[in-house]
């Protein structure tokens, strides 16, 4: 499990799931659930193999960063997380 700011998953997914879909095939096939529509978990769950989920974790830590950075070099204050340490993805083993 991962933790990546819910106000990214719509862009982490991509239109139709076309990103989100691309990231799975890529990585073996692993089966990625983000929290139902209207959450604000940030808890996104990731399965299957152990490899194959190290490296899904790795692409969605890298598109979730690449927001934040996207976010913050636009100065989109109202987008953002509050407080930018929050807005970083973590990893939980």
């Amino acid at each position: 499990m991962i933790e990546i700011p819910h106000k990214f998953h719509n862009s982490i997914i991509g239109s139709k799931g076309r990103l989100i879909r691309s990231v799975m095939d890529d990585c073996g096939g692993v089966i990625i659930r983000f929290p139902q529509e209207g959450s604000n978990s940030d808890k996104v769950t990731i399965r299957g193999p152990k490899d194959d989920v190290e490296k899904a974790k790795k692409q969605l830590l890298e598109l979730a960063n690449e927001r934040v950075r996207l976010c913050a070099g636009a100065n989109l204050a109202l987008f953002c997380c509050e407080n930018m340490r929050s807005c970083v993805a973590t990893v939980y083993e």
